[in-house]
């Protein structure tokens, strides 16, 4: 029956790595810009965007020139009864042309407008570099995880080896009387727990790519380790306070906060433009046949070339209360970006954080697995000499694959810090992950 199992298990890892593993890797950067071009979410921060560009053309349309042309053509009815003659009924046909142009001179609330349009369009870039953040931080995540369960199927691939040699010769000390069957079942549970912890990890790296391709459209496995020398190391020398400052004057969500700030004002002022005067100058030119009706057959001509002047005096109340609208909104606008602030100071705080703690975890996980390798080298020697037990070994491998676990959890957990952390601090999503990408290796 344990032969069955293990050759059911055998076949069954061998399908999963054929389903996952692909000719060549796929680095970070190409599935990242895959993900660009499929992501629904991001797609639909592209069009809000592009949307939002043509805010700026059309706020820009009232202070240009207007061209305007109306034609009329009519059939008239015309009876006339003065009191004491009644004269007869005329029918006649009139028509009219009129062409007219319009250029405005004084108009305060359009360009009030087009000051708040070009603060929305750059708005609306900001929140597409928020949103490509936020698309580069799912992508790297899924790519680490995957990443890191590559890492812990190649550590639990060696113990199940391990521990499967382990089961054969503890079977046959037994038969020579040298082992129990209680060391039988502790090594086979040891062995059972270790092929249920490759399916957990399988089906974890199963979740990642398939977030992945729901990212990009890519399912290839990635590179199957990551540096972590003193170059990145190096970062942690920069002071809390200068990514700090980074963060006041580049972060996207900021930036994006203080822009709506600015177009709320804006709104202020154009709803206190209501009550300015406005002036246009007008051009125009029309014609007319039988449109007098004491005259049917009288043809007009007219030529107009003069300003308008349009002063409100009274509009019911509304200006007052949209300007009092605005204000509220500004209150609102503003608070919202000393929220965004502290926010946004938060998270840097606690990204340097997890970057500094993630650094240290990684050199004490360093020395831990140097230290689990050198115990196995003295348990394994002591183990054929004599004075340990196999139980003794393998409690000393598995003591080396927990500790390589954990350093290379540390390491994926320190480098999606330091993704955040350069993201947070106003660096491009390109650019912060070319740079992340020279600590993943092929």
């Amino acid at each position: 029956m344990r032969l069955y199992w293990s050759l059911f298990h055998s076949m069954w890892i061998a399908l999963l790595s054929a389903f996952f593993v692909h000719a060549h890797a796929v680095t970070l950067s190409e599935v990242f810009l895959a993900a660009k071009t499929v992501d629904e979410t991001y797609l639909g921060a592209i069009a809000n965007f592009e949307a939002n560009q043509e805010s700026l053309p059309q706020a820009l349309a009232p202070l240009l020139p207007s061209l305007s042309l109306t034609a009329q053509n009519m059939t008239n009815r015309l009876e006339k009864d003065d009191g004491v003659v009644k004269f007869p009924q005329q029918n006649y046909r009139s028509s009219g042309r009129t062409l007219a142009l319009r250029q405005p001179i004084i108009r305060p609330s359009a360009w009030i407008q087009l000051k708040q349009s070009s603060a929305q369009v750059i708005s609306a870039q900001y929140e597409l570099i928020r949103a490509e953040n936020d698309l580069a931080i799912r992508t790297v995540s899924a790519y680490l995880d995957a990443l890191l369960a590559d890492t812990q199927l190649k550590a639990l691939g060696a113990q199940i080896e391990a521990l499967q040699a382990q089961l054969i010769a503890t079977t046959l000390s037994v038969k020579q009387g040298q082992a129990t069957r209680t060391d039988i079942m502790d090594v086979q549970g040891r062995l059972d727990q270790s092929r249920a912890d490759e399916l957990q990890v399988i089906s974890a790296k199963k979740y990642a790519l398939d977030q992945l391709t729901f990212f990009s459209s890519y399912a290839k496995a990635p590179p199957l380790s990551i540096s972590f020398d003193d170059e990145i190391n190096g970062f942690h020398k920069i002071p809390l306070q200068e990514w700090l400052n980074r963060a006041m004057e580049n972060n996207a969500d900021i930036l994006t906060s203080k822009f709506r700030v600015e177009i709320v004002k804006q709104e202020i002022l154009k709803s206190y433009s209501g009550h300015l005067p406005t002036l246009d100058f007008i051009a125009q030119i029309s014609s007319s046949n039988n449109e007098n009706i004491q005259f049917p057959a009288t043809v007009f001509s007219n030529r107009q070339v003069g300003l308008q002047m349009n002063l409100p005096l009274f509009s019911g109340g509304s200006v007052l209360s949209a300007s009092r609208q605005a204000l509220q909104q500004t209150n609102k606008e503003v608070r919202l970006f000393n929220a965004t602030t502290n926010n946004i100071r938060l998270q840097v705080s606690k990204e340097h954080s997890n970057f500094i703690d993630g650094i240290s975890r990684v050199r004490a996980n360093s020395t831990a697995l140097m230290a689990a390798n050198e115990f196995l080298i003295s348990v394994e020697k002591n183990n054929q000499a004599g004075y340990k037990t196999q139980v003794d070994v393998l409690n000393a491998k598995q003591r080396v694959l927990a500790t390589e676990k954990e350093l290379a959890l540390s390491k994926f957990q320190s480098l999606l810090a330091f993704l955040k952390l350069n993201l947070l601090s106003g660096e491009s999503a390109q650019q912060s992950l070319s740079m992340l990408e020279q600590y993943i290796q092929k």
